[in-house]
C-alpha cells in the first residue's frame, strides 16, 4: 500500500455533480491520497482526468452491472491502495480542510491507529443527529465507543460521508441496497478499538438528509433495509449479548419513528400528495 489514504466515490448517472465531488478532495500531500470513483454502471461511462486539480491521483473504475451503493462502495475499497477509507457520496462534497486534517491525525497517532474510525462534523444533518454527535463528543474516550455502539442499535449516528476508517473496519452486506450505511457503521463500530469525533467539519450534505424520492414504495424500501441491518445483529455481526438485549428497543423505535412520520404527514396533508 503507496497511500495513507483513498477516498471512495461510488457514482451513478451524475456527472457534474461526482466532478465537483472529486475536486472537493484537496491535501497539501496529495502523494498520500488517492481518489476512486466507481461507476455503478452509469447510463453514459464516467470519465475524469489522471489528477484532479490539486494532483491527487483519480482512478474510475466501471461496474458491468449496477448494483447499488453498497457493493460500489466495497468494490472501491477493494481496487483502493490506502490504509485508511474515507467514504464520500457522489452529491457531497468535503470541507477544504478535511483530508489535511485527517493525514496529520493520523500522523500524530504515530501507529496507535490500529481499527480507528473518525466521523467529522457533517454540514446539513438533521438537527436530531447533530445533537447526537455533539452529545457522544462530550464522552470521556474510555466511554465513547460504548456510548456509540449504543446510539448504533437505535439508529445510524453518523453520516457515511463524514466517515474515516481502517481498511480492514470496512465492510457492506451484499444484497442490502437500502440502509448499506448503516450496516457499515454497526460493522465498523462493534469491531473497533478507537473511535474521534473531531469538532472539525468533514463535509456538506449535497441534498437533504433522509431523502427518499418521495415514492412510498422507496420509503418502504428504506423501512426493511433498516430492519435487515437489525435482524443482522442478531445472527451476522456477533454482537455482545448486553448489546443483542437492546435490539428490541431499537426496532420500537424506528416504529414509533415511521408511526411519527406517518401521523404528521397526514396531519399537514402531505400524504395526499
Amino acid at each position: 500500500m503507496d497511500k495513507l489514504l483513498s477516498i471512495v466515490i461510488p457514482t451513478f448517472n451524475r456527472k457534474t455533480l461526482t466532478d465537483r465531488a472529486v475536486e472537493s478532495v484537496r491535501s497539501e500531500f496529495p502523494e498520500l491520497v488517492e481518489i476512486i470513483v466507481v461507476d455503478d454502471c452509469s447510463d453514459i461511462p464516467y470519465s475524469f482526468s489522471s489528477h484532479n486539480s490539486s494532483k491527487i491521483e483519480v482512478k474510475v473504475f466501471r461496474l458491468e452491472k449496477n448494483v447499488g451503493p453498497g457493493m460500489a462502495r466495497q468494490a472501491g475499497v477493494k481496487s483502493a491502495n490506502g490504509k485508511f477509507i474515507a467514504f464520500l457520496d457522489s452529491d457531497d462534497f468535503y470541507d477544504k480542510g478535511w483530508v489535511d486534517w485527517i493525514i496529520k491525525k493520523i500522523r500524530e497517532l504515530n501507529g496507535r491507529d490500529s481499527l480507528l474510525i473518525i466521523s467529522g462534523i457533517t454540514k446539513g444533518e438533521r438537527k436530531v443527529g447533530a445533537l447526537v454527535r455533539k452529545m457522544l463528543s462530550t464522552m470521556p474516550q474510555p466511554l465513547l465507543l460504548f456510548a456509540a455502539r449504543v446510539v448504533a442499535i437505535m439508529f445510524n449516528p453518523f453520516y457515511t460521508p463524514s466517515l474515516v476508517m481502517d481498511r480492514e473496519l470496512c465492510f457492506f452486506k451484499e444484497g442490502l441496497r437500502y440502509c448499506e450505511d448503516y450496516y457499515l457503521t454497526v460493522y465498523a463500530l462493534f469491531h473497533a478499538r478507537q473511535l474521534i469525533l473531531p469538532n472539525v467539519t468533514a463535509v456538506y450534505l449535497g441534498r437533504e438528509p433522509n431523502t427518499w424520492g418521495g415514492e412510498t414504495s422507496q420509503r418502504s424500501k428504506m423501512f426493511w433495509g433498516e430492519m435487515q441491518v437489525r435482524m443482522s445483529m442478531w445472527t451476522e455481526l456477533q454482537l455482545p449479548l448486553a448489546y443483542k438485549l437492546l435490539i428490541p428497543f431499537g426496532i420500537i423505535y424506528q416504529w414509533l419513528r415511521v408511526g411519527l412520520k406517518l401521523l404528521n404527514s397526514v396531519v399537514s396533508g402531505k400524504w395526499l400528495k
